[in-house]
């Protein structure tokens, strides 16, 4: 799955609860069954970056570049506090 476009929320009145949107049942479904993977891989995402660009963790430059390079993330800097 690709996280390079992860969104951080810190506020919760930005999450709408508008149930009028349509969303496919089988993906649905689909999503509900894998939902603890995805929630560990894009915890792991987020994660290795802050690691890495707080220095705690480095990895190696290419790999930093092939997850990373059109990464969400450096907007979101002030609210993951690095």
């Amino acid at each position: 799955m690709d996280y390079s476009k992860i969104v951080i929320i810190k506020d919760s009145e930005y999450i709408d609860s508008d149930t009028s949107v349509v969303i496919d049942q089988d993906e649905y479904n689909e999503m509900i069954r894998n939902l603890p993977t995805i929630v560990q891989e894009a915890n792991d995402y987020v994660n290795t970056y802050i690691d890495h660009v707080s220095g705690k963790t480095q990895i190696h430059p290419r790999e930093f570049s092939r997850k990373y390079q059109f990464s969400t993330l450096p907007y979101f800097h002030d609210v993951m506090k690095i």
